[in-house]
Order: structure tokens, then sequence, then C-alpha cells
């Protein structure tokens, strides 16, 4: 597996600079974003932020290609 992206810490608070710049480092590191299938958790994991993140990839990944999201279902407890 590739590592992409890493920061963070147990105490750390991922904001927004943060997302900004994972994300982009995804961008760069997939070249062509035309297809992309992203696989956030459901709405029992509000706080993660994915929400967030998927829609700055929905973002960076332009409008000409094809963006598909399936939320996955959680099968524990937050």
């Amino acid at each position: 597996m590739t590592l992409i992206f890493e920061q963070g810490a147990p105490d750390m608070i991922v904001g927004p600079e943060t997302m900004r710049r994972a994300v982009g480092a995804v961008l760069d590191h997939l070249g062509d974003a035309s297809r992309m299938l992203v696989l956030p958790p459901d709405g029992s994991r509000f706080h993660s932020g994915a929400g967030t993140l998927t829609q700055r990839l929905w973002e960076g990944a332009g409008q000409g290609g094809v963006f598909d999201v399936m939320p996955m279902l959680a099968r524990t407890r937050p």
C-alpha cells in the first residue's frame, strides 16, 4: 500500500488547511481523476469529516468525469 499523505497526532484536530493538503496530495497522486469511487462512512461517523473530504475530492476531480459515492454502512456502534 502506498502512503500518500501523513500528518497527525492523537490530540490533533484536522482543520480545513490539513484537509486541503490531504485532498491535493491524493489528486496529485492519482493524476487522472476522471473516474473516482469514494467510500465514506455513513452518517453514524458524521464527526469524521468524511463528508467534507468527499466534497473536496468532487470539487478537485472536475466536472467531466465519473464520480461515484457509496456510503459504507456501520456495523458497530460509534
